[in-house]
């Protein structure tokens, strides 16, 4: 759910927009919010992560290593199921996701690029 913040943001400097699309000024903006949304989402659409990049390794690297280490294999698998639905919710096609929601996805893939590193990192040093 929108916050009242928003809402009254989007009223306060939308009175042209409104006027300009023929909705009645008069009337709260709030059932144009997924418009909004809409627009937000096409601009902030964004890519999947690279993780190997942050790693500076390359996929060849990162491939030898999940064939070696069944947990990595399966931490980079959950990272990049996670990372791929976070990149679907910010399509302006999808279906709304409330923001909280959004950044629990995101806390949780960085919680998981977290482990992979150390995971990463604990091999080199082992190695």
């Amino acid at each position: 759910m929108a916050s009242c913040a928003v809402i009254a943001w989007i009223e306060a400097l939308c009175p042209r927009l409104l006027n300009f699309s023929g909705v009645d000024d008069s009337k709260s903006v709030t059932g144009l919010l997924p418009v909004f949304i809409h627009t937000h989402r096409e601009i902030t659409m964004s890519a999947p992560h690279d993780i190997c990049q942050d790693l500076n390794m390359t996929g060849e690297e990162m491939h030898e290593r999940r064939k070696n280490d069944s947990e990595l294999d399966e931490l980079m698998t959950e990272y990049g199921d996670l990372d791929q639905r976070i990149v679907d919710a910010e399509k302006p096609t999808s279906a709304f996701i409330s923001d909280e929601e959004m950044t629990a996805m995101k806390s949780q893939r960085l919680e998981l690029k977290d482990r992979i590193m150390q995971r990463v990192e604990s091999s080199q040093a082992g190695g």
